[in-house]
């Protein structure tokens, strides 16, 4: 991986670091780990097969991750240019269309927020609590889905892996956050049918709960709140991908929030920090705010493998 890749938020004095920071060292012992360049050397060298010693599940080596297909991924992945090239290629298709995708998803969540709320008749305000308590239930399912099969690979869900930590993060770098057309909205808005899925199967069992054990006006508030928050989580992320010197890109707490996510795009950190998308509420009370050095280095010890810690 060429050192500009792997430089602390556009600084060139640091290190580039092993590639096999994608993902958790979790059950890896310290001889399977790649060694850390500290001789500034493209860290491309470092082995493959010791990096695929490192991709554990449940302490066992997953056979997904050493497919042919997966080691070209890794391969391009050192360069940003040609990993856009060939996913573009391979993933999306000719009749794609970005605003179609945004569309669907801005105006699907839209309908179900405003049918749960037609359904509301006259909340008291015990009912209305249910308000703050799913947003901070939703901000706690967007930092540990994050920080767990987003960047951990578990069995069963490799998919989720693959499509976050190998491909949305080596499409969009700390470096190279923005689109270059709408087709690669695909790398950042969930596929349409993770709207259904949520709804289905997240938002509506949890809403019946709530409905049978308190009331219909629960219910249907978490339904609104849940989706909102969803949509929420759409929106944001849409817009850190969007170049910065757009109307949207320039507006404050974008600017604010996107450093945020930034940070976690640096493949350096992106295991250990920053995993809230949206609000960073849950990182604040679990410390994974990531803080830069005073003088703007990258610190050493963040940027070790999450577990790998003493």
């Amino acid at each position: 991986m060429n050192a500009r890749k792997m430089t602390a938020l556009g600084r060139s004095d640091i290190p580039p670091r092993r590639v096999c920071i994608l993902v958790s060292f979790r059950g890896c012992s310290a001889a399977t780990r790649p060694s850390t360049p500290d001789n500034g050397k493209d860290s491309s060298a470092v082995d493959l097969q010791q990096r695929e010693t490192c991709y554990p599940v449940d302490g066992r080596p997953h056979p997904w991750h050493i497919s042919r297909w997966y080691k070209e991924m890794i391969g391009s992945a050192a360069d940003t240019d040609k990993f856009r090239a060939e996913y573009r290629a391979k993933s999306i298709g000719p009749r794609y269309s970005g605003w179609l995708h945004f569309a669907f998803t801005t105006l699907g969540s839209l309908a179900v927020i405003g049918f749960a709320i037609s359904r509301v008749r006259q909340p008291s305000w015990k009912e209305l609590l249910v308000l703050p308590i799913g947003f901070l239930v939703s901000n706690a399912a967007e930092y540990f889905g994050h920080r767990g099969p987003m960047h951990r690979l578990q069995r069963y869900l490799a998919v989720i892996f693959r499509r976050h930590s190998v491909e949305h993060h080596h499409f969009f770098t700390h470096d190279r956050m923005s689109y270059e057309s709408s087709r690669d909205f695909k790398m950042v808005l969930f596929p349409p049918v993770m709207l259904l899925f949520f709804l289905g199967g997240m938002a509506t069992p949890i809403a019946l709960i709530l409905f049978l054990l308190f009331s219909p006006n629960a219910g249907w508030l978490f339904v609104a709140i849940g989706v909102g928050y969803y949509l929420t989580y759409e929106w944001l992320h849409f817009a850190y991908h969007l170049p910065e010197d757009t109307l949207v890109g320039r507006f404050p707490p974008v600017r604010v929030l996107r450093e945020h996510h930034r940070a976690h795009h640096n493949l350096a950190l992106m295991t250990r920090w920053n995993f809230n998308i949206t609000f960073p509420i849950c990182d604040r009370l679990f410390g994974t705010t990531y803080r830069r050095s005073p003088d703007g280095s990258l610190d050493p010890e963040a940027m070790a493998p999450a577990g790998s810690r003493q």
